[in-house]
């Protein structure tokens, strides 16, 4: 990435990822938020990069971009907020250039065993409307869209020991910060916890996996 390319971002960003790819790359991003709270933190959070960062919506059950427009795309669990693998990946291919790039972060379905109420339980906190996909009929999607994979990656194990240094971290800052200003917040924070828990067991168990795929598109 360079001044002279421009990224399509979707998925889990609250303008963090944009940001760090604009100040280190000087690419200009286009970042997808279908959240609409996280879309006004990604503006905010942006705004000094000027016509370099554009916010734009989009619905995950009827993924559309603008097509054949951006140098590469980065996709950070785009189907955590609804929609279907395919769909999502055949957007992704139509709104890229020939030889762009793409770095996908997904969940899958895992060989492991879960209660059927824990993964429920889970896809809701999530937004997720159906299971994840099979590892193998993920990469058969991305190469149905035209993707040639370069790396597969297996991110589960660097994600479960990130869960429990942040939240180890986060624990520690509400520790020092008082009751005070956790009272409004709390009943989100226990949400967040209880999803980012179950997350860590699945993941753990090996009910679900995490995988990172970097592809170029043939076409």
């Amino acid at each position: 990435m360079s001044p002279a390319t421009t990224l399509l971002l979707v998925g889990r960003d609250a303008g963090g990822a944009a940001g760090t790819i604009i100040s280190r790359r000087g690419a200009w991003v286009a970042a997808y938020q279908h959240d609409p709270f996280l879309a006004g933190r990604m503006a905010l959070r942006l705004r000094p990069f000027g016509r370099r960062a554009l916010v734009l919506p989009w619905e995950p059950d009827q993924p559309a971009f603008r097509p054949r427009y951006h140098h590469h795309a980065l996709a950070l669990e785009p189907l955590a907020g609804g929609g279907a693998f395919d769909s999502t990946i055949e957007a992704l291919a139509k709104a890229l250039k020939p030889d762009a790039q793409l770095v996908l972060l997904e969940i899958v379905r895992g060989g492991g065993s879960a209660s059927r109420p824990i993964l429920d339980r889970w896809l809701a906190l999530e937004g997720r409307a159906v299971s994840p996909p099979d590892r193998g009929a993920a990469e058969g999607a991305l190469q149905a869209a035209g993707f040639h994979i370069r790396v597969a990656e297996n991110a589960a194990p660097r994600q479960c020991a990130a869960v429990i240094e942040n939240w180890t971290r986060l624990i520690r800052e509400l520790r020092a910060a008082g009751a005070g200003p956790l009272r409004s917040g709390a009943a989100g924070l226990i949400e967040e916890a209880e999803l980012w828990l179950l997350r860590h067991r699945l993941l753990s168990s090996g009910a679900i996996g995490l995988c990172r795929w970097h592809a170029t598109l043939r076409r």
